[in-house]
């Protein structure tokens, strides 16, 4: 089933610049209209039923949608789920303590890793 059926306030839309270069595009909706490149996404923080995106540029925003609704649309482009409350991209993974379980991101961010989840963020992230 495409996003666009199962969240038709969701699109994702493929950009062309004149080099064919493409840069995929997360458009979210709510009561303001939200565009975001899943490239320029650090991390995901879920709090309760809403969650909050964290920007390589250091800007955060909440959407009222729960953690999970975001991590079936970011699976394509590479995110992991590495506990309840976080959603990585692992391009923006710098150090991860295995002792204390977190994971040093860009933009001076942390986020924890549950000891379940460990074994899956090793294999994927090398």
């Amino acid at each position: 089933m495409s996003p666009h059926k199962k969240y038709p306030y969701l699109s994702i839309k493929m950009n062309t610049a004149h080099t064919q270069i493409f840069s995929p595009i997360l458009k979210i909706n709510q009561k303001t209209y939200k565009s975001i490149c899943p490239n320029e996404v650090v991390m995901l923080r879920g709090e309760v039923n809403y969650t909050i995106f964290c920007m390589k540029n250091g800007k955060t925003f909440m959407v009222a949608h729960t953690l999970k609704h975001f991590e079936e649309l970011l699976h394509q482009y590479g995110f992991l789920r590495v506990h309840r409350a976080f959603l990585v991209n692992p391009k923006y993974i710098l150090n991860y303590d295995e002792v204390g379980h977190t994971i040093e991101m860009g933009s001076n961010l942390f986020a924890q890793v549950s000891r379940r989840k460990a074994k899956d963020l090793k294999m994927n992230w090398a």
